[in-house]
């Protein structure tokens, strides 16, 4: 790997994890289904106790949100 990518690996790694950090916890029982990028926003939806929930993490406004999706 070079220099470049490694740096540019270290800097995804850290705006990941500073999304994941503003996110809720995993409850006991919930299961990540997807995870991805978008314009801006990271989103990881998730199932729990029969529900689909999705959370946002926006880089611009450095706010979190969480919505049902279907329940």
């Amino acid at each position: 790997m070079s220099v470049l990518s490694t740096v540019l690996f270290t800097i995804a790694t850290e705006l990941a994890k500073q999304a994941k950090d503003s996110m809720p916890e995993i409850r006991d029982g919930e299961i990540i289904q997807h995870e991805w990028y978008e314009d801006g926003i990271y989103y990881r939806e998730t199932t729990f106790n029969g529900k689909v929930f999705q959370n946002q993490y926006d880089f611009r406004k450095r706010k979190s949100s969480q919505i049902i999706i279907e329940k």
